[in-house]
């Protein structure tokens, strides 16, 4: 508690400002605006997005994955965002604020895909598909819908105090900034819940959720779940 009241002081979270930015992104992101996806064709491996809050599993998840022959785990990549922005010419940090959304209506997301491949394909190394995990992708869920329409989405969901406890007690260093207080804790997964349900109704059947309890209880029986919504074979 300490700890995180020094880092809660020098971070200065303003739940009001990341109120009004997911007020925005739900507001702009229209069935319309989401399904305005021309159909495209991409040559050389292509990527598999893992979305979550930290410290939700998707570290796991990524392991999984990474274990399959076809798959290759690369990390946290920040590729997506930047692509974003650079074709927004907008930079922010954290990799999504009020002015990027407000500039996502006018992005070439043909253009954004083109770029993401050119900067992260080279790190499939040779295999088909490779994993893309950035817990905060899931405020880009939309876009990379628009991005790569076919691309499988994974969201790894796990119970709220245990994520959050997890999120309180981890010490992200600058990072994740909401992670210092309980009350803008609970404040920002109050929001991560609503977008993600945002995300589901306007995207029906486009992201597929991965529930931590389920997959370390029974990983063989959630893993072969996780390779079909991915179109692959399940591997041993």
């Amino acid at each position: 508690e300490r700890g995180n009241a020094v880092m809660h002081r020098r971070m200065k979270h303003d739940v009001d400002e990341e109120n009004r930015l997911f007020d925005r992104l739900i507001e702009i992101s229209t069935p319309a605006f989401l399904n305005d996806v021309a159909t495209r064709t991409f040559d050389g491996p292509m990527p598999i997005f893992v979305i979550g809050l930290p410290r939700s599993g998707t570290t796991l998840l990524e392991r999984i994955l990474g274990n399959h022959s076809q798959i290759e785990s690369v990390g946290e990549l920040s590729d997506f965002s930047r692509q974003m922005q650079w074709q927004a010419n907008h930079y922010s940090f954290p990799a999504l604020d009020l002015g990027m959304v407000e500039r996502a209506g006018s992005v070439d997301y043909a253009e954004v895909a083109a770029g993401y491949l050119r900067q992260s394909q080279w790190r499939a190394k040779g295999k088909p598909f490779y994993v893309d995990k950035l817990p905060p992708n899931f405020m880009l869920a939309g876009f990379i819908h628009r991005a790569f329409p076919n691309a499988p989405i994974l969201h790894m969901v796990r119970d709220p105090m245990d994520a959050c406890f997890s999120n309180y007690k981890a010490f992200f260093g600058g990072s994740y900034g909401y992670s210092y207080n309980l009350s803008t804790l609970v404040a920002h997964y109050a929001n991560y819940e609503r977008l993600m349900r945002h995300w589901h109704r306007v995207m029906p059947g486009r992201i597929f959720d991965v529930r931590y309890d389920e997959l370390v209880r029974d990983p063989e029986a959630m893993a072969r779940t996780i390779f079909q919504a991915c179109n692959l074979p399940y591997e041993e």
